[in-house]
């Protein structure tokens, strides 16, 4: 069986600015996974990059990835028009301030969770962690807000349920979590390489803490030494 896993354009960046690309082919191997990403994120990525000298090196390997056929592109169609616009619709309809919808995600992640339902996904991999937080957190998502605008938070619970009943099945994991199972999986024999990449990957802009990392490896390090 065939794993479904779709990309937002900040996990597979953050993997291939961390010079962890080489990455994926093996897992999508190991795992017998089909790794998608959007067109849109494609032009995000690499066609726009590929012109801009600080980009076009890390814009090159991912469309390497994408030649190789290791990442491949979701095509476009009517329907993943119509799912991207109702997600967006909902996303950005369940928080309100002062009687204004705040908005909480792009197009460009609608359309990544457009693909996550299209593809019934098994995996949906973002480090960005607002989307995050919408999914799995919601409440919490509502009081960061909160404190950020100094004012309650008013929540469409209805919206909120309708958007997350659209990706219960959808297991969320970062780049940080691809680069752990990569060295779980023995892709990654070094601890101290591995926390290398982590930080790498946190400096890039994935969601996880130097705890979460310094945990991790102390964690990675003792299993490597039995």
């Amino acid at each position: 069986m065939t794993n479904e896993i779709v990309f937002d354009s900040s996990s597979f960046i953050s993997l291939v600015g961390a010079c962890a690309g080489n990455l994926i082919p093996l897992l999508s191997k190991a795992l017998n996974a089909r790794f998608w990403i959007s067109k849109s994120i494609e032009s995000e990525s690499v066609t726009r990059p590929m012109q801009i000298r600080r980009f076009e090196l890390n814009a090159l390997r991912i469309n390497e990835l994408i030649e190789q056929g290791y990442l491949e592109i979701h095509p476009e169609s009517n329907e993943l028009k119509r799912e991207t616009e109702r997600l967006l619709g909902l996303a950005n309809s369940i928080y309100e301030f002062d009687h204004n919808k705040i908005s909480i995600i792009h197009l460009g992640e609608a359309e990544t969770l457009a693909i996550t339902n299209l593809t019934e996904a098994d995996v949906f991999c973002i480090d960005e962690r607002t989307t995050r937080m919408l999914v799995e957190e919601p409440l919490a998502l509502r009081d960061f807000i909160s404190f950020k605008y100094k004012s309650k938070i008013t929540v469409d619970e209805k919206r909120l349920k309708e958007f997350q009943d659209s990706l219960e099945e959808t297991k969320i994991i970062r780049s940080s979590e691809l680069a752990a199972m990569a060295f779980e999986k023995g892709f990654i024999t070094d601890a101290k390489f591995l926390e290398g990449i982590l930080f790498a990957l946190k400096y890039g802009g994935c969601s996880i803490s130097e705890q979460e990392i310094l945990d991790y490896i102390k964690d990675a390090s003792g299993k490597k030494g039995k």
